[in-house]
């Protein structure tokens, strides 16, 4: 175990070094993570090392465990049908108002939902610590950034095979967004997972193209058999029609299932008062898919986070989304 924690602090000041020397991707290989198995993130309420500019992936404190070998398939079997579960959530971390219990009430959906991916945004510090307190035995968590403010990834460690992790920073981006890429092994099937903050602010149109532009190239020239996206896109429906030309085989999950008016709006000011206002519904949340081979099939949309907290506030002035796919494998037996 000593042995383990003096590599995991190695690994851990590695990375932290490669941001500061080089200002480039962080990757995590599944090498680097196999054997780390002693990583503490900080307690709920602990302060976190400030630095405005560091973007450091922090492991969860298990690492992943050793991967299994697989018998070579000799003989196809029919397929198997899996169920994959998604949540997608700006969480409304710089609104300061009740943030413990607002975070606390967003804990207690995600750990009734059981979901097995997880794209936060807006997530701060002090929210970090929470989610590593009470998730980290569940999930592998990987935040965009250590300070300000960030988007964060969360993957079932039940599920996944954790391959590699990447912070890639979005360079035209004002506001420090960055994109954060998974590539892991779900049974059968290899999977690329993006998720970030993408620009906001209506001055920031040509630099929210960009990144949305930038993802999409990522998903269309993807490896993996299958890749998706979650994130608030701070995108309105004109700005994503103008990049229907760069999203050839990416499809709309809310699209895909119908478009129903029940579900459109995310950012919904006619019912949601957490910034004080009322008027504007827009579908700024969005999850896209892309595959090589239709094996991939969303089921379901809804929104969560729609009930009103004892402090009179919703957990955030988003609803989440979570979306459930089907998820076809070819088995095979030896």
């Amino acid at each position: 175990m000593e042995m383990c924690c003096e590599r995991a602090r190695e690994f851990y000041q590695r990375a932290i070094d490669m941001f500061y020397d080089s200002q480039s991707v962080i990757v995590i290989e599944d090498s680097d993570i196999t054997d780390i198995t002693d990583i503490t993130l900080p307690s709920a309420g602990a302060p976190m090392q400030e630095d405005p500019d560091a973007s450091v992936v922090i492991l969860d404190e298990s690492g992943t465990a050793e991967p299994e070998a697989v018998a070579t398939p000799s003989i196809p079997a029919p397929s198997l049908t899996l169920s994959l579960k998604l949540i997608c959530w700006n969480i409304q971390g710089l609104e300061e108002r009740h943030l413990k219990e607002r975070t606390l009430a967003a804990i207690n959906v995600l750990q009734e939902e059981s979901p097995d991916i997880i794209f936060l945004q807006e997530v701060i510090p002090s929210i970090h610590a929470l989610m590593a307190e009470h998730l980290c035995s569940t999930y592998h968590i990987f935040p965009g950034r250590r300070s300000g403010y960030f988007a964060s990834m969360l993957l079932k460690k039940a599920e996944f095979q954790v391959q590699s992790v990447l912070m890639e920073p979005f360079p035209g981006s004002r506001m420090l967004r960055n994109l954060i890429i998974a590539k892991a092994r779900f049974h059968s099937r290899n999977m690329k997972f993006m998720t970030s903050h993408i620009e906001s602010m209506a001055a920031n149109t040509a630099e929210r193209h960009s990144q949305l532009s930038t993802t999409f190239e990522h998903m269309r020239n993807a490896d993996e058999e299958i890749s998706i996206f979650g994130a608030d896109t701070n995108a309105k429906d004109f700005e994503i029609d103008g990049l229907r030309g760069e999203m050839t085989g990416i499809h709309d999950v809310w699209e895909a299932l119908g478009s129903t008016p029940e579900t459109r709006f995310t950012w919904d000011m006619s019912q949601n008062d957490n910034l004080g206002f009322r008027g504007p519904r827009i579908r700024y949340d969005r999850l896209f898919y892309h595959q090589k081979e239709e094996c991939l099939r969303p089921i379901e949309l809804r929104l969560i986070g729609k009930g009103r907290l004892p402090c009179g506030m919703f957990i955030s002035d988003h609803w989440g989304l979570m979306t459930k796919f089907n998820l076809r494998e070819t088995a095979s037996v030896t």
